[in-house]
């Protein structure tokens, strides 16, 4: 049995670039590599930074390779935090009015714990908004943790995926 050649690979991935969504190409890459397995421990304004600095390369990323899952309120990030009193799940959007509220809110927990990002990117398929898949981008690892994030995604992409917005 012969090795691919680069030829046979180079025609292998263009196949498959064709075959997959413009919204599953932007998750493959933004889900490429090994993730860093580092506990990061965020105080609720470096929490919300974080999250508009990832919203920021996703939006750049897509406007650039794939300007047709524009326009930009089709890609999403929610913070998901915990606290002793109440567990927090919100959508970040780069305003600073929705930043200085989310930060008051944030700020105001007792025992804050900011565990991760999830993200969500629309995209509409003969009109039709399409439900695909997100990604979560964890600060805390643990099972537990990766569990809550998925959980909260799967809910974060029925409702966006269905046009709710928070």
């Amino acid at each position: 049995m012969t090795p691919f050649t680069q030829p046979d690979r180079a025609l292998g991935h263009a196949e498959m670039r064709k075959s997959i969504t413009p919204a599953a190409r932007v998750r493959r890459r933004f889900l490429s590599g090994r993730p860093a397995k580092r506990d990061v421990l965020h105080t609720p304004l470096s929490a919300i930074n974080a999250a508009i600095e990832s919203l920021t390369e996703v939006v750049g990323y897509v406007a650039e390779k794939e300007p047709t899952l524009l326009p930009p309120d089709n890609v999403a990030v929610w913070v998901v935090c915990l606290s002793s009193v109440h567990d927090v799940v919100r959508r970040v959007y780069p305003d600073h009015e929705h930043i200085r509220t989310l930060l008051d809110e944030l700020a105001s927990l007792p025992d804050f714990r900011c565990i991760g990002l999830t993200f969500f990117i629309r995209e509409f398929v003969d009109g039709v908004a399409s439900c695909g898949r997100g990604w979560v981008k964890p600060f805390i690892w643990s099972a537990d943790n990766l569990v809550i994030l998925d959980v909260v995604l799967k809910k974060q992409i029925e409702k966006f995926g269905k046009g709710g917005t928070d």
